[in-house]
């Protein structure tokens, strides 16, 4: 019985309610913490680093008339930077469909399509060109970071992942159980 008093006093100075506040608070139990973990929202990194590229030449830009002219060379080449990217992403882009079509030929031939439709395959190919893609996207980072010893350990990683990825192939193709 005398728990009650306690809790409200203790729920009172925890949230840092006044007792005029009180009255009017909404102490009533929520629905209480999820268990769930929340989902990731997607990333589009193309639009964060476009994103990221304009401001810095925005940020160079505004800075160019207090300071020296170099600035305003730095705005530039943060411009330059940003059509060269945003061509680069075009082109591959433009090409994505056609080399998606190539590659599937490619494996159809290489594999055939009945064991291309189970879907532990898929699900291994899919896999496979997400980790593909990551490890291309850090090796041209590195590349245009001039950082040539991640640049080999990059290289390395996509000779591990091409191995892994090629010897489960190969026991999906012998045997068409699990490897």
């Amino acid at each position: 019985m005398r728990r009650a008093p306690l809790l409200l006093l203790l729920t009172v100075t925890l949230v840092g309610l006044s007792w005029p506040q009180l009255g009017n608070a909404d102490l009533s139990p929520g629905p209480g913490p999820s268990l769930r973990r929340p989902r990731p929202v997607p990333i589009d990194l193309r639009r964060l680093e476009r994103e990221r590229l304009q401001r810095r030449a925005q940020g160079s830009a505004s800075s160019s008339a207090a300071a020296p002219p170099p600035s305003a060379s730095a705005a530039a080449s943060a411009t330059a930077e940003l059509h060269r990217l945003q061509q680069q992403h075009r082109q591959l882009a433009a090409l994505r469909a056609e080399r998606a079509q190539l590659r599937r030929a490619q494996l159809r031939q290489r594999f055939g399509a009945r064991l291309l439709r189970r879907p532990e395959v898929k699900a291994e190919l899919e896999l496979h060109a997400r980790r593909s893609a990551k490890l291309s996207r850090m090796a041209d980072l590195a590349k245009e970071a001039g950082r040539q010893e991640l640049l080999t350990r990059v290289a390395e990683l996509e000779r591990r992942e091409a191995a892994r990825h090629e010897k489960i192939m190969q026991a999906f193709q012998a045997d068409g159980g699990q490897p």
